[in-house]
């Protein structure tokens, strides 16, 4: 129980950390790990129903309900993205994506974006992730398919509420094997225009 605990505040840490662009684990060097977001769908129709100054005051109005039984946001777009890691070191590099040892936060800018983080209850325990052996020059591909990312407990949704062109760049937070921090490794936006139905 205690470990969970520990567990859980480290994360809400690191999460902390990548939410303000500061601190031990946001500096951290990226070592022998690279990203690089892949955009293999660039173009997507904006949903009626998360459009406009109308739904933009409905998440705020969510922001604002958050910790004080704030109904539950819809979901957000449906993306086809790809994250790929790649081992740039000369040695292999072990690490687990998936479980509470790691973290992707994705960053959406451009006209009318808008980005919550849904605080839910949780389960205590340390969930484990896949454990991923990076050979030298090897890479690991993330499929990315909503612009839901963050961890478990406090979800981060981003929707592109107007038409237009947008970004989305993506954070990976992962421990490597025989590494006391956690690694950030971060891939550059990638370019998605978003149009009317």
């Amino acid at each position: 129980m205690r470990c969970a605990m520990i567990a859980g505040t480290s994360a809400l840490l690191l999460w902390a950390a990548l939410a303000l662009g500061q601190g031990a684990a946001a500096t951290a060097p990226q070592g022998a790990l690279s990203a690089t977001l892949v955009a293999n769908k660039e173009s997507y129709a904006l949903d009626p129903g998360q459009s406009g100054k109308e739904f933009r005051d409905k998440i705020d109005g969510l922001k604002q309900a958050r910790g004080r039984g704030g109904a539950a946001a819809p979901m957000p777009p449906t993306v086809d993205l790809t994250l790929k890691i790649t081992n740039t070191s000369e040695k292999a590099v072990k690490f687990e994506v998936g479980g509470d040892s790691s973290l992707l936060t994705l960053e959406l800018k451009g006209p009318g974006a808008v980005t919550w983080e849904r605080m839910i209850p949780m389960t205590r325990e340390f969930r484990m992730g896949t454990p991923v052996t990076l050979e030298p020059g090897k890479s690991y591909e993330m499929k990315i398919s909503s612009l839901a990312a963050g961890e478990r407990g406090m979800t981060q949704y981003s929707y592109w509420t107007e038409p237009g062109d947008y970004s989305v760049g993506a954070t990976l937070s992962v421990t490597q094997e025989g590494k006391d921090k956690p690694t950030l490794v971060k891939a550059e936006g990638v370019k998605l225009k978003v149009t009317k139905q």
